[in-house]
Formats: structure tokens, C-alpha cells, sequence
């Protein structure tokens, strides 16, 4: 790729030197650099940035003084951050960027993949860092982006042979162009759906029947990043509908499960939606021997070697009940909510190892209580996987999002 700005986020009081050679690597590809210091201590190195660590200071709400008086290394790295999502969509609406990059340690590390995150999908983001290696947690670097992180081995303090390749590899990555998804064709509607292993039966049967009426379906995995990603993407016009099939995310939240997540089914609401009370039985937790001493007694299912699920208590299912319609009565968009009384999941429907049909029936009571007057909610007596659930789904699809090419007719 040639041509086009390409975002760069360093801490210039001990990155300059580096940056700087990152930089003209960047402009070696034939792209333009545009250096964002979020640095805190001491002064720029070597370099001056296009943007200033006192214009990312102050779009925090504090001069750069206020958040070294802090005091508190950690404290003023936040404000930093803050600064950094603040300052990133107008500077990207400026620049256009057809790429970013970031380096730094610890600290550095994370208010460059802050930045990186502000950025729309399909725009390259890397993050080079000697603290990404595989034992560290790095939902705090990629959140729900589409994030590289490079592991650089060595420190990046200094320009030696190991370093300049490492930031030259950041370059390459940095440069290799937008992979933005192809525009859709002429009347095709863009469908986001939310999946796992529980509900892939299911979901390939209504993703077969919407691709038969002429839309694209796009698949999220419900890991605990994926359903946000997809609202996002959503909120932001990359999607026209949402079929929210497996909700299990929102169990994460209330329950404090092994994939906490924030303001799941909160950030779609301008988009009309289906939501399935899919896999809301559930909480996820790690392998058996180290399953949370609160779940360790009950019902459970050996997802993976890595991942047990665990049902949920009546009361915290009557607590995700009253989430679920809460965040979805706010919604500006028609939205649809299905509750499948014959099972959630696949361990909770007839047969599982956690199938119990009267904590399912108190469930549904509770969606349709709380709903009352307020909510659509359709009760299928059907389990998660079965044909009826999938045509339930299909059917609420269809009403909030008529038909309209002539010619197609509709499954």
C-alpha cells in the first residue's frame, strides 16, 4: 500500500527515538505518519508530534499540570486514556486514516491500543509491546476491535538490530491497507447474529432461510467480546438488523461469570432486533478444578477443558430476567424478544445435564412480568435447537423487517 495518514501513538518522553524510526518507516511505505504523544513525564525525545500530550490532556478536562499533580502514575495514565477516546474521533474524522500503530511498555502499550480502539473496523491497528506475550490478559488491549499485538520480545528501549526489526515489522503491518468488508450489493440487507455452540443447529437454520430472502448474515461468537462487537458494528451502520440469538453475555454481567462484559444489549438500540433469552441458563466458569466456590455445587457441564457451564440460580435467573427487559424496553428501534420455554441451552433442554423445566417455566414467567405492557415477548415451547424456535425467529424477523424486493419470496 502507498499513500493515505496512518495513525501513531507513542510516549515520547521514552519513546521518541523509537517512534521516530517507526515513523519513517511509515513514510518508506509511501503513507503519512501522524505521531499522537500520550506521554505524561519529561519532554518529547527527538520528534514532534502532530498532536501534543497537552492537547490530549485537555480533552481529558485537566491541563497536562492537573495530571502530572495527580501523583499517581496509574491515576494519570486513566486521564491520559480518557483523553485519547475523547481526542480520536474528530482527529480520525480529519485524516481519514488508513492505518495505526502504537508502542510502548506497559502503560505505553495500553493508551496506544485506547487510541487504536477508536478507530472503525477494517482500518489495520497494531500494538507493539514486550508485554504481550501469551500470559498476559489482553482483553484490555483489544476489547471488541479488530486489534494485532505484536510481541516484541526484546525491550523497546533504544535502536539496536532487534529492535528496528520489530518496528519495522509494525510498519509493514501498519501499511498493508484498509480491509474495510466489500459494500453490500444493491438491496441487500446485512444481518448481524449472535452465536456458540449451543445454538449453531439453530443458527445455521435461520441464517440459511434470511440468505434464501437475499440478506447477508454476519456471525458473532459470544465469547464475551462478540455480542458487543456486533451492537457496535451495528450502532454504527455496519449492520441494518440484529438477530441477538445467544444472549449468554448478559449472564456474564449480572452474575460476574468468567467473561464480564459492559452494557451488553444497551448499544444496538437504533437497530431493529430479534433477541432469543438464548443460553440465559448459564454462567460460564473455568475448568472444573477451579470453578468459583459460589457455583461448585451445582448443576454443571463440561463445555470444554477450559470453560464449565454452570446453571444459574432462580434468583439470579429472576435477576437476568429483569436485566434482560430493562435494556431492551429502552431500545428506539422495533425490537422482538423470544423465549424458547422448553430449554435455553443445549445442557438446559430436555435430556442436558442441567435441564430443569420449572426453574425454565419461573424464568419465563418473570421475562413475561416484567414485560407486561412494556415489551413484545413471544413464549415458543420449543428448546433452543428445535425447528420451531428457528422458524418462531424467522417469522419475528420477517415482521420487523417486511419483504421489499419484488421477485423474492419470503421462507
Amino acid at each position: 500500500m502507498a499513500g493515505g495518514d496512518v495513525l501513531v501513538v507513542a510516549t515520547l518522553d521514552t519513546k521518541g527515538a523509537e517512534a521516530a524510526y517507526l515513523c519513517e518507516r511509515i513514510a518508506d511505505h509511501g503513507s503519512a505518519p501522524v505521531l499522537v504523544d500520550a506521554g505524561v513525564l519529561g519532554t518529547a525525545d527527538g520528534i514532534a508530534p502532530a498532536v501534543t500530550r497537552h492537547e490530549v490532556a485537555r480533552a481529558s478536562g485537566h491541563t497536562l499540570d492537573e495530571v502530572i499533580a495527580t501523583g499517581s502514575r496509574g491515576a494519570a495514565v486513566e486521564l491520559m486514556m480518557d483523553g485519547l477516546r475523547s481526542i480520536m474521533p474528530a482527529l480520525a474524522a480529519r485524516r481519514s486514516f488508513v492505518g495505526a500503530c502504537g508502542i510502548g511498555g506497559a502503560e505505553g502499550a495500553l493508551l496506544a491500543a485506547t487510541a487504536l480502539r477508536a478507530l472503525p473496523f477494517g482500518i489495520p491497528k497494531v500494538v507493539l509491546s514486550p508485554i504481550l506475550s501469551g500470559v498476559r490478559e489482553f482483553a484490555p488491549f483489544v476489547g471488541a476491535q479488530d486489534m494485532v499485538l505484536v510481541h516484541s520480545v526484546v525491550d523497546l528501549q533504544g535502536l539496536n538490530g532487534y529492535t528496528r526489526a520489530m518496528l519495522d515489522l509494525t510498519a509493514r503491518l501498519a501499511c498493508v491497507g484498509s480491509v474495510a468488508p466489500q459494500r453490500r450489493r444493491n438491496g441487500v440487507r446485512r444481518v448481524g447474529m449472535s452465536l456458540n455452540g449451543n445454538t449453531t443447529t439453530v443458527g445455521t437454520q435461520i441464517r440459511e432461510a434470511l440468505e434464501r430472502r437475499g440478506c447477508e448474515v454476519v456471525a458473532f461468537h459470544s465469547n464475551g467480546v462478540g455480542g458487543v462487537a456486533m451492537e457496535r458494528l451495528a450502532q454504527s451502520g455496519g449492520l441494518d438488523l440484529v438477530i441477538d440469538l445467544t444472549t449468554n453475555e448478559l449472564v456474564e454481567e449480572v452474575v460476574t461469570g468468567l467473561f464480564p462484559v459492559r452494557d451488553r444489549l444497551r448499544i444496538a438500540g437504533n437497530v431493529p432486533r430479534v433477541v432469543v433469552a438464548g443460553c440465559l441458563d448459564f454462567v460460564c466458569q473455568p475448568g472444573v478444578d477451579r470453578i468459583d466456590p459460589r457455583f461448585r455445587d451445582r448443576p454443571r457441564d463440561l463445555h470444554n477443558p477450559e470453560i464449565t457451564l454452570v446453571r444459574v440460580s432462580r434468583e439470579e435467573a429472576g435477576r437476568i430476567a429483569s436485566e434482560l427487559v430493562e435494556r431492551l424496553v429502552a431500545s428506539d428501534a422495533p425490537v422482538r424478544l423470544i423465549v424458547p420455554t422448553g430449554g435455553l441451552s443445549l445442557g438446559g433442554s430436555p435430556g442436558g445435564s442441567f435441564h430443569d423445566a420449572e426453574a425454565d417455566a419461573a424464568f419465563a414467567g418473570a421475562v413475561a412480568d416484567a414485560a407486561a405492557g412494556r415489551l413484545e415477548v413471544e413464549l415458543v415451547d420449543a428448546a433452543i435447537n428445535d425447528d420451531a424456535l428457528a422458524a418462531a425467529v424467522v417469522d419475528a424477523f420477517n415482521a420487523i423487517a417486511p419483504f421489499e424486493r419484488p421477485g423474492v419470496s419470503v421462507p
